[in-house]
């Protein structure tokens, strides 16, 4: 009997120490896994502000950006030219209708040639036409039709 007690209590004891074993390996891991909690915590808190940081710079990017564009598709012409638009018909009317009648020789001209939906004479080349007291015979313009159809007639 003495041996198995011997026996019963090493085999106690055995057991205890596995017990252990297993407890702090048990205890081991729970402080990794809070370790990479908190690490993932903070990891996650930087790239949330990383996140909010890149996402304010991106729509003030995009908002910039989306200016640019519509900006740019505006200004791709879809046909682009270069006419000399003889103004001769506007000498048909009387000497103080004539400014208009060439404006108007122009819009139609432009309408006829480029085949756009809506016609919009610059500044300047209005400017040519009703300067002085009779307007010119022939205007040298540039016409860019865009994409919706409307086309500018520009001062070469």
């Amino acid at each position: 009997m003495g041996e198995s007690m011997a026996e019963e209590a090493s085999k106690k004891n055995e057991e205890r120490a596995k017990k252990d074993e297993k407890t702090k390996e048990v205890e081991k891991v729970k402080a990794e896994a809070k370790l990479a909690k908190t690490a993932n915590q903070e990891k996650t808190k930087k790239e949330a502000q990383n996140k909010a940081e890149g996402k304010k710079e991106k729509k003030k990017e995009t908002k910039k950006e989306a200016k640019k564009k519509v900006k740019e598709e505006k200004e791709k012409p879809v046909l682009e030219r270069v006419y000399t638009v003889p103004l001769r018909k506007a000498y048909d009317k009387p000497r103080t209708k004539r400014h208009k009648r060439a404006v108007n020789v122009l819009r139609s001209f432009i309408q006829r040639h480029m085949k756009g939906i809506a016609v919009k004479i610059d500044n300047a080349v209005n400017n040519i036409i009703w300067k002085g007291q009779k307007p010119p015979r022939r205007v040298k313009v540039k016409a860019v039709k865009d994409k919706d159809g409307v086309v500018r007639v520009k001062k070469v």
